[in-house]
């Protein structure tokens, strides 16, 4: 048993996202940099949020992850004794609900016990249902730009629904990707999703017009006068463009190959897609 395996049982990369993109928001609400209170528990809280989750997530799939030959998961290679990922998210998720009490704000106490009790119905049950868990990985992925505005201030701001809508979009669209590479196990539980019930060909377009939407959006802010920091701002529209391009590789690139493998590396790239659309507005702020 070997860190990298925790990181992998965790997936510690999304649990940073998720706290990048909290304090993200509430920078943008701030017009700045926020109190260094706001910045640790903002980021502190998902990360715990999302770390306790995944270990629970693949705690409950592991025959589903044995099935579809997930190696990449700690379990299925018997990397991690198989209660451990129990013992630890029942140790962390109480703690981000303690750290969650000493922002002293009710709306963003209150998110983070929905996220808490939503990821936890997730990985019991709400999986089970078509789109219903694509549609909570989305929320997931947004939610917290808008917590971190929620942070600062309880209007929130146009730009971080802006920016929310295309990580909504983006992280749905790539919860279906993993649709797409786990059907045999899924199918072997009983388990019924978008591509096991619909086909590879019609989730590859669902897949490109969510992320497809991603791109769209994620140009508003500089033709629209949203904010006038992105109006008309090249060192926004640059990074912008290069997200749109990686988008665009990513589409031409499923409907050419929708092999469980292509589909794998597909999923890292959605990734820094969301990634990438995250520095476009962090470049355009700065410059």
């Amino acid at each position: 048993m070997h860190l990298r395996d925790w990181y992998d049982l965790t997936r510690l990369d999304h649990g940073i996202l998720w706290g990048t993109a909290v304090v993200i928001g509430a920078g943008l609400a701030y017009r700045g940099f926020p109190p260094l209170k706001f910045v640790f528990l903002g980021f502190i809280i998902p990360v715990l949020i999302e770390v306790g989750i995944f270990a629970l997530n693949d705690y409950i799939d592991i025959d589903s992850d044995i099935l579809n030959k997930r190696t990449d998961r700690p379990l299925t290679r018997h990397a991690i004794p198989t209660q451990y990922p129990l013992y630890f998210s029942l140790a962390v998720l109480p703690v981000s609900i303690a750290l969650g009490v000493l922002t002293g704000l009710k709306n963003p106490f209150l998110i983070v016990v929905a996220f808490i009790v939503l990821g936890i119905l997730y990985n019991v049950k709400l999986k089970e249902f078509p789109l219903v868990k694509n549609l909570i990985m989305g929320l997931c992925i947004a939610a917290p730009l808008v917590g971190g505005n929620l942070l600062i201030t309880n209007e929130i701001l146009p730009v971080v629904m802006i920016l929310s809508i295309c990580a909504f979009t983006a992280g749905f669209g790539r919860e279906v990707l993993k649709d797409m590479m786990d059907t045999l196990g899924d199918k072997s539980v009983g388990c019924t999703t978008f591509p096991i019930l619909f086909g590879l060909r019609r989730s590859a377009i669902l897949v490109s017009s969510l992320i497809g939407t991603a791109g769209i959006f994620i140009l508003f802010p500089y033709f629209y006068p949203f904010d006038q920091i992105y109006y008309h701002d090249p060192f926004y529209l640059i990074p912008a463009c290069a997200t749109c391009a990686l988008i665009i590789m990513c589409v031409y690139s499923l409907f050419k190959d929708t092999s469980r493998k292509n589909i794998q590396v597909l999923r890292k790239r959605t990734l820094h897609i969301i990634e990438l659309g995250i520095i476009t507005f962090i470049t355009g702020a700065l410059f």
